[in-house]
């Protein structure tokens, strides 16, 4: 098994609800270049979908900070 990135900018998750399975679909809106990814879960997993769905819209809804990040304390002692 390998991992995969996947760019979620400009794109939405919704949770579709099938007969042997949930699924989370994380798909473009419109002027994105990204493609549809889907994940299947058991079915009777529908909460579980339904709370990484609010997880990853709520995530993709927060605005991006254009402050740079505070610099790392240097902790080494001589």
């Amino acid at each position: 098994a390998g991992a995969l990135t996947i760019n979620v900018e400009n794109c939405v998750a919704s949770r579709e609800p099938k007969f042997l399975s949930e699924n989370l679909v994380i798909e473009p809106t419109s002027n994105s270049r990204s493609g549809t990814a889907t994940f299947l879960f058991e079915r009777g997993q529908g909460d579980r979908v339904e709370r990484i769905v609010e997880a990853i819209n709520q995530r993709l809804n927060e605005p991006v900070s254009s402050e740079a990040p505070e610099p790392t304390p240097n902790l080494t002692t001589t």
